[in-house]
């Protein structure tokens, strides 16, 4: 054969570089990445659910600010939670200029600014429970955690100098209402249905996230808020430490 003649086409046949992957090797890339993804997405969620949680804390920590601009701006009494004049969110929306957003956990995945906003806007429609008994509520036969008596005309308000503990006593907790749905957040919370109705704190964080009298804010176990741990009271709200003004 002469060396100028073509040779077959059987020797023009491409070789398989070095860089390709077969078959295998591609299956055995995508199983890593896939066993990858299942280690690093459980860790990735963990992280974004304790990012809105302290988001959730740093939140509660701003209504306990706009709280004490209330506070100093009604000779040392509490908001009533829900009098003739508004609900205590209204009054630090509108007189204390409060974003209708903070009222909004990050982790509250059934409750936004649209439910406050909308064409059928209802306010109560929020994350945080305001502790009704301990603080100030209009409704006859309620009881002054004080006094023990029903509050005059069914009104109560409490004074901030009359709180015997304020770090240690809750003014808004994380909060739901069952008969709306579960995980529905709701702007009033006692520790149990049997003390008003069915506001109750809700274990949105592997416990509840707790605004306190002195303006802390932190996560909570649902014992400690829905366990009673005195039984001698006439106001039952006393019964609960944690939401109690005279313990």
């Amino acid at each position: 054969m002469n060396r100028n003649e073509q040779r077959p086409n059987s020797y023009n046949m491409p070789k398989q570089t070095k860089n390709d992957f077969t078959l295998i090797e591609l299956l055995v890339v995508i199983a890593i990445i896939a066993i990858l993804a299942g280690i690093l997405l459980p860790t990735l969620n963990s992280a974004r659910n304790k990012a809105k949680a302290i988001n959730c804390l740093s939140q509660e920590k701003q209504l306990g600010q706009a709280m004490m601009f209330y506070v100093d701006s009604n000779n040392g009494r509490f908001p009533i939670a829900n009098s003739a004049y508004g609900y205590w969110e209204e009054h630090l929306n509108e007189d204390h200029d409060l974003p209708k957003k903070i009222f909004y956990c990050p982790s509250d995945v059934k409750r936004n600014v649209d439910d406050w906003e909308g064409t059928s806007g209802d306010s109560r429609k929020i994350s945080y429970g305001y502790n009704i008994l301990g603080l100030g509520f209009t409704k006859v036969g309620k009881k002054d955690p004080f006094s023990e008596v029903n509050a005059s005309g069914g009104v109560y308000s409490c004074k901030l100098n009359k709180i015997k503990s304020p770090s240690g006593m809750l003014v808004l907790v994380d909060s739901y209402r069952p008969s709306y749905s579960a995980c529905q957040g709701y702007y009033l919370a006692v520790p149990e249905k049997s003390l008003w109705a069915d506001f109750l704190p809700y274990n949105r964080h592997r416990g509840a996230n707790v605004l306190f009298i002195d303006g802390h804010a932190t996560k909570v176990d649902m014992n400690k808020l829905t366990v009673a741990d005195y039984s001698d009271s006439d106001a039952p709200i006393n019964n609960y430490s944690i939401w109690s003004p005279v313990r």
